[in-house]
């Protein structure tokens, strides 16, 4: 039997908004360079810009899906939408400015085996493909500010978390897991407490640095969505980190745009409830991710053991 015979079927799913030629640009890279059995989902999330307009030509074989939401859901409800509509066995979720390289998938899925809960590639700049190679994420300090790993060898590894670009995981999976924390809004985090409450309830995060796929970098962040970054620190913090951790960090974040309004919203938020669920769930908790990876967060990270 081939590998694409036996392989599962794959839905792609891309948020997007006022992605302008980066959209069209990447949807014909993944159409070209994916071998595995495959439909993609373009979730239009409230664009102005008539982006997604070319997908009005698709061809009538499913191939290729058009979403378009009524209103911004946001990062996480953008991706919950295209999941909710997804036929796929397994859930890919990528950006809409990105190039991929030849069967690039293929390699990905050969890593989601039992025990391993999400799996992405190496990511490049746009434009540079031999360039530098970020192989997934670590937080660099309480203040939760995020670096990139960079590997010595191209085998697949463990790795602590992996940035939203590009990343797959079984779709039984992301359904028992409720997805991405829904309680994020707009942009930033929901990928890496995704991976952090992956590994405190007993599955793996792994990286193929072998694949290299191109990503476009925006050069800014606005202060709205620097606003709502600092509630999904909190809300991570709040869900996942021991009572110490917890002090050092909102004491770090605290510093950041929007912090009183945030920490007013978490608290009256969903997240103790959360928290509660997670603690009944987990079979190791984060201090143990911390160690594990040697975040360097502060010093009440023990050293870890080779």
């Amino acid at each position: 039997m081939s590998t694409r015979a036996s392989s599962p079927f794959v839905s792609l799913i891309l948020p997007s908004f006022n992605e302008g030629q980066k959209l069209q640009e990447t949807v014909e890279s993944l159409l070209v360079s994916t071998q595995q059995t495959f439909e993609i989902l373009v979730v239009d999330n409230g664009s102005t810009d008539g982006s997604s307009d070319f997908l009005r030509k698709a061809p009538p074989d499913g191939l290729v899906r058009l979403l378009r939401t009524e209103h911004r859901l946001g990062v996480v409800g953008a991706r919950h939408a295209g999941a909710a509509q997804a036929r796929g066995d397994v859930l890919a979720f990528c950006d809409a400015h990105m190039l991929f390289p030849h069967d690039w998938l293929s390699a990905l899925l050969a890593e989601l085996v039992p025990g391993v809960g999400l799996v992405g590639p190496g990511i490049a700049i746009w434009g540079e493909p031999d360039g530098a190679l970020a192989c997934g994420s670590m937080w660099r300090n309480p203040a939760l500010d995020l670096g990139e790993i960079q590997l010595d060898s191209h085998d697949p590894a463990d790795v602590a978390m992996l940035g939203g670009a590009c990343h797959v995981m079984p779709r039984t999976l992301f359904q028992s897991l409720g997805g991405y924390d829904p309680g994020m809004v707009d942009w930033g985090m929901e990928d890496q407490e995704l991976c952090l409450r992956l590994w405190t309830l007993g599955h793996r995060v792994r990286v193929v640095p072998e694949v290299r796929i191109q990503h476009y970098y925006r050069d800014f962040v606005p202060s709205a969505l620097a606003t709502n970054l600092t509630y999904n620190k909190l809300r991570t913090i709040f869900t996942h980190f021991s009572p110490d951790r917890v002090t050092e960090s909102v004491a770090a974040v605290s510093q950041e745009p929007g912090f009183a309004e945030a920490y007013e919203r978490v608290a009256e938020s969903d997240v103790w409830d959360r928290r509660a669920v997670l603690e009944g769930q987990r079979v190791r908790d984060a201090e143990w991710v911390f160690d594990k990876f040697r975040l360097p967060l502060s010093d009440l990270s023990t050293p870890a053991h080779a």
